[in-house]
Formats: structure tokens, sequence, C-alpha cells
């Protein structure tokens, strides 16, 4: 302790003598004094001196920590500053209004000020900084190699020069969002960077292409290219067991969705808003930026070909000899241990791409009886295949069929989950013993573990539901399209207004103020403005254009104004011929 610290809690100890010796009502005046010459305030002086040992005495009051809100209340009030947020998260209406609002609508038992709201908000973890807050997450495992993988499209730091003349660096004083005609000048020679990453290893798989933006030939071709063995070095190959990409890849991609369902492979696009979904292809973007795009300013490239080579040169490296920051191992070294049932490997390619060329999936409708459906698989006749294996199918739901080319005559079913997710199962024909009994065994659909919520999250859905009648973040945005306001119209935000009594004001008087009319001139057209312009009012013939030009040259070698080429249509018009037998002779 320093010599001020030591002054100051002698100080303070001798104050603590001093109020402890004061009559009543001298309290007050001593404390004011202490805290002018500590420069504290008088919180802050009653907090020092309490850490000292020091009481006033005062008994405490008999509501000390009771609200004068209840929950509801409070729920409310915390709702309408909620709903009247932008969707960028700025906050709009204050606490003030908020309660002025709800108090006029009948909401609130009584006024109440800013501060009580604002401790009733941090009591039942209402306040608004607590809601907005990033949604609670877990992080999830994979079980092998190949198991899952990501897949994701970003821009490189290139693009296409035009004329044969290779690609550039794009540099941040060029491209950046202030000059937003530059990104626009050279959108569709950007170089876009696709990647997928093996979730359990980390590895990945990196390629580039020339493209304005993803269309589905070009994430069709990367992802089968990905699937397939390689001749390059490259060790993450084969057909994973779940694909993790965002709804606007999956939304375009049919092709690569028809695909993904023949390779059984299941497709799952995270919900937009929530990039932590995907997060190990987000971050291997941003190392595959910073660990090999960053050497391309010390090298000249040429086209997307020679800049896809480099890249395979740098991946193998980097991927056989840099450790996993996760598991100490190389991404190539741990993708290794894949086991041979689970490396699933594309033996004939020629076949998946006569597959990935076939007609959308046909359409059945899942009977009541047994819900069973009815398909003929190409070669056989129709038969019937139960359904009762898929979790969440119902009798009356429609779902997408087509023969599975590898074990016919079962075929796969795709169809829509709980959770709007398309699965895809496998059905074979019904087998039926004497009795007309179904033989099928039944296939346990997967489970998921949810994650715990936090008192933010169930409050943050109990407000959107009791405002939109949903929690659901992509309704409630559909309602608010269909210009239908929060609570249904049952809060009127005008209502403190309305029940006010406003003054009168007396009307002032004022000085007139007179304006001259400005002359209103026509604005003049050249000669060649006039001619197409005439030329377009009439229309003429060769020979008739040749007299219309003379005799609007003769009148008018200066231009005229649309008044003036209005009358000369209109008298050619009447007088055409005999201008052109003039001109003629």
């Amino acid at each position: 302790m320093n010599a001020l610290e030591m002054e100051r809690a002698q100080y303070l100890k001798n104050l603590m003598e001093e109020l402890d010796q004061a009559g009543r009502g001298n309290k007050g005046c001593i404390i004011q004094r202490a805290a002018e010459h500590l420069c504290c305030s008088r919180n802050k002086l009653y907090q020092e001196l309490a850490a000292l040992g020091w009481n006033s005495g005062r008994k405490k009051r008999n509501d000390s920590g009771e609200l004068a809100l209840t929950r509801a209340e409070t729920e409310l009030l915390a709702n309408l500053m909620r709903q009247s947020e932008r969707e960028s998260g700025k906050r709009l209406m204050t606490i003030r209004d908020a309660t002025d609002i709800a108090l006029a609508n009948g909401q609130l038992s009584h006024d109440v000020s800013e501060s009580t709201v604002l401790r009733a908000f941090r009591r039942f973890r209402l306040h608004p900084n607590q809601l907005n807050r990033m949604e609670t997450t877990t992080s999830q495992r994979s079980l092998h190699p190949n198991h899952a993988w990501q897949f994701d499209v970003s821009i490189c730091v290139l693009y296409y020069l035009r004329g044969g003349k290779g690609l550039r660096v794009m540099s941040a004083d060029e491209f950046y969002k202030n000059k937003p005609k530059n990104l626009e000048r050279i959108v569709n020679e950007r170089v876009l960077r696709y990647l997928a990453t093996d979730h359990y290893s980390g590895a990945f798989f990196l390629r580039y292409y020339v493209a304005p933006g993803e269309n589905t030939e070009t994430i069709t071709r990367f992802l089968f290219e990905a699937f397939c063995e390689r001749d390059t070095g490259e060790l993450m190959y084969g057909v994973p067991r779940l694909l993790i990409w965002d709804a606007g890849s999956a939304n375009i991609a049919h092709q690569t969705r028809h695909m993904l369902d023949m390779l059984e492979v299941r497709h799952i696009a995270h919900t937009p808003g929530r990039p932590w979904a995907k997060g190990q292809v987000e971050s291997t973007h941003n190392l595959v930026e910073r660990r090999f795009e960053s050497r391309l300013a010390f090298t000249v490239i040429s086209s997307a070909e020679e800049l896809n080579q480099y890249a395979i040169q740098w991946s193998v490296g980097f991927q056989s000899l840099r450790a996993h920051t996760r598991h100490k191992s190389s991404r190539y070294g741990l993708w290794q241990t894949i086991r041979p049932e689970q490396l699933r490997l594309i033996q004939d390619i020629e076949l998946v791409k006569s597959m990935m060329q076939q007609t959308k999936p046909a359409v059945r409708k899942v009977r009541s009886h047994e819900l069973s459906i009815s398909f003929a698989p190409k070669g056989y006749a129709s038969l019937d295949y139960s359904l009762a294996h898929i979790p969440h199918i119902m009798a009356g739901d429609e779902v997408e069929v087509f023969a599975n080319p590898y074990r016919s005559p079962a075929i796969r079913v795709i169809s829509t989950d709980e959770n709007g997710q398309k699965q895809t199962y496998e059905a074979c024909p019904v087998e039926r013993d004497a009795a007309g009994f179904n033989l099928m065994a039944p296939v346990i659909g997967e489970q998921h573990k949810s994650v715990r919520e936090t008192q933010s999250d169930i409050s943050r859905k109990r407000l959107d539901t009791a405002a939109w009648g949903t929690d659901n973040p992509r309704e409630i945005k559909k309602i608010r399209k269909g210009q239908v306001p929060a609570f249904n119209g049952q809060i009127n935000p005008m209502a403190d207004i309305e029940q006010q009594s406003l003054p009168s004001f007396m009307p002032r008087r004022g000085t007139s103020v007179k304006v001259d009319a400005l002359v209103m001139t026509e604005q003049k057209t050249s000669f060649i403005g006039a001619l197409k312009r005439v030329k377009t009012a009439l229309n003429p013939a060769e020979e008739e254009f040749t007299a219309l030009k003379a005799l609007l040259k003769q009148r008018y070698p200066d231009g005229a104004t649309e008044s003036e080429l209005q009358v000369f249509i209109q008298r050619w018009r009447q007088n055409g011929d005999e201008h052109t037998q003039s001109a003629v002779k």
C-alpha cells in the first residue's frame, strides 16, 4: 500500500468515527463533505465505508428487492421494444415510449420509471442485450473420415483479365464496398473458390473456377470430382454419408441434389444467418486465403487451370505436413485412418453420370393402408412398398420415388421430415405371410440430441410466439411481409398520443411572397435529332425521305423545337406528295 492509499484509509477510519458520533440529521452533511473531498459519489463512498465494516444503522426497507412490475408486464414491455427492432438489430423504441404505449393500452397497472423497467429486465433476463445475444450452440462430432463433409463457395482474391492477360489480385484500394462500380465491372470475371472439408480430419478439397456466381453445373462438377479418386496426390475422396451446405447452393442445385440422393448422401442446408452450422469450411476458407492466396501476389497466374495446379501443390504439402490444431496430427494423416467400410467408392462412374441425367423422381401419395405406396421399377410389375419404417411418414404425404439401380426392385424414397429437411430412405417390396401380415422389419430412424436452451432462448421464443403466434423466424418474416402487425393489431401504438389533451394554438399572421413568373422556353433539337423525330413520325419511303430531308434542311438548318416539328409533320401529311414531286423535278 502506497502513501496515498494509506492516507485515504486513515481518512475513512476517521470519517467512520465522526459518523458514529454525529447526531441525527447531521450524517448527510458529513457524507457530502467527504465525497467532495475524495472526488467520488456518495454511493461510492458508502460502498468503501461498508467494505471497512461501517454500518449506517438505517433500517432496511420492507419492500427491498421487490419489483413494481410483474413478469407478464415486463415481458410485454420487452416485446414492444423487440418487435420494433430492425432486422439489422438496431433498437428503435425507447423504454419510455414502450411504457407510455403499454400504459395507454391498459396493459400496465400504474406508471413506472425507466430505472424500474431496467431492473425488471435484468431480473427476468429480458433485457434487449440479453435477448439479442447469439443463440446457444454446441459442438458436434463426426465418427470417422467421410462421415460428414461441409461445402461452401467463396470469392478468391483474383479476378480474370480480359484479352487473355491472365489473373490479377484484387487490390484493397480498388475493390471495396465504397466502389461498387469497380466490383460490377469484374462480376463476370471473378474467380470463385469451391471448398469441401472432411469434418472428422479437417482435410479439404479445393478448386477454382472463373464464373459470375454459383451454378448447378459447377457445383455438380466439383462435388463429383471430390467424390472420385484422383491421381494428383490428394487423399480426400470417396462418397460421404452427410453433406452440409448453405441454402443458396442447395436451392439452385437440383441436379446436384439428385446426384446426392442417388449416391445416398444425406444433404442438409443450414438455416440462413447461422454460419456456425458449417464453421469448419468457413474457417478453412480463411486458412486458404491467408496461407495460399497470399502467395499469389508474388507470381503471375495466366489461367484457372494454372491456379488449380498451384492450389493442388500447396494443398498436398500443407495437409501432409502441417498439424491440425484440434487433433495435433496432419489432415491427411488422420484421414488415412478411414476403414474400408467407411470409404465408399464410385466403381462405375459412367453409371452414376447416366443416373444424374435421369428425370425427376416420380411422386406418390402414401395410402392409409399399411402406410404403403405402389411403384413399378423398370423391368418389374407394379409392387407395393411399405413406408412404415420412415419415422415421420403419415397417410396422405407425398413422397418422391426412384428405383435403386444397385438393388432393384428396391426403391429409394425422398420424404420431408418434421423439421422440413428432405431425407432419403430405402424401401423393399412388401412380403406377406400366409395370413397376409407384413413381414418387413422396421428400420429405426436416427435420433438427434437437442441443445440445452438457456433462459434467454426460452424467453425469446415465448415473446415471438406472443407477438406473432409462432417462434419460427422464417414464418415471422413472411407475416411481416404480409403487412400483419405484431400482436395481431391488439396494441394501439398511438394510444398514448390519442389520450392526451393537445393545447390550442393561435394562428399566426404572415406576409405574402410575390414570385415573378419565369418565362419558359422550349428546348431546340439539333437538325439530326429533328430529322430522326420526323422520320419516326412519318416513316417515309426512300424517295419521299429525300424530299423530306431537303425541305427540313431548308426550313430548319439549325434545328427546331417540338412545336415547330409538330407543325412540320402535320403540313407534310397534308401536302407530302406535292413536296415529293417538287423535289424530283
